[in-house]
This record gives structure tokens, sequence and C-alpha cells, in this order.
């Protein structure tokens, strides 16, 4: 699967690779605010502890998505910019993330909705990665 680096390089992928690293649904654009499926509103919510279940829900989802293309598109760099190896090596570190954020995903309910989706943010923050 061929991918386009904003400098025209183009890194080759397998749909098996990105597909270990994105689980969730690819995208170019990962940022809540541009996407149409987070209100504002909804995220004002969240942070007031207002959003009902269906909301708390999505927001954890949308942290495990935001975590999976956000290390997707930093190993493309990686793999353009600075060699497999390297990139390689930043993608072993960052998928503990993404394998905690995934076993947190896993594990919500109604009862902790709110708890996982602060250890989601928890986690992310610990690996820099701010999905707010």
């Amino acid at each position: 699967m061929p991918f386009i680096l904003p400098d025209g390089r183009v890194v080759e992928l397998s749909m098996q690779k990105v597909r270990s690293i994105v689980t969730t649904r690819l995208s170019p654009v990962f940022y809540w605010r541009f996407l149409k499926s987070i209100t504002e509103e909804e995220i004002f919510d969240f942070f007031d502890r207002k959003a009902d279940f269906k909301t708390v829900k999505k927001i954890c989802w949308y942290i495990l998505f935001h975590a999976e293309n956000l290390v997707f598109s930093g190993y493309l760099w990686m793999i353009g910019y600075e060699g497999h190896d390297e990139a390689e090596k930043y993608l072993e570190y960052n998928m503990k993330l993404l394998e905690k954020l995934r076993e947190l995903y896993k594990q919500v309910n109604e009862e902790n909705a709110y708890e996982i989706a602060e250890k989601m943010i928890s986690e992310c923050l610990m690996y820099c990665v701010d999905p707010f």
C-alpha cells in the first residue's frame, strides 16, 4: 500500500503492517476539531463530566483513533526520513501505548467509562500524545 510523504517520497507498507498499527480507522486527519463525529459540545460535556455513556465511549474510541493515526503518521515519517531501522525502534516504543489503549478501550462500560477515559488520556500524555 503506497503512502506519499509531503516531499513526494513514496513509502510502501503491507496492509498487514497498516492494520497492526491502526485498528480503528486510517485517516490523514485525526484531530477532533476536524472530524464530523465529535462536536465541541460533546467535548465540553465530557470535560465537565456531563456527557452520557454513549458520548464518553465515543471519546474513548476517539482517543485510540487519534493515538493510532498519530503513531502511524510518525512511523511513515520515520521510514521516509530516518530509515527503516529507526522507524522500527519508534514503532516498537509506541506500540506499547497503542496496546495499552486498546486494552483499556475493551474495558469501557457504563460504570467505568470516565475512569477508563481518564486512564487513556493519562497513558497518551506519558507518551507526549495529546488528543485534545
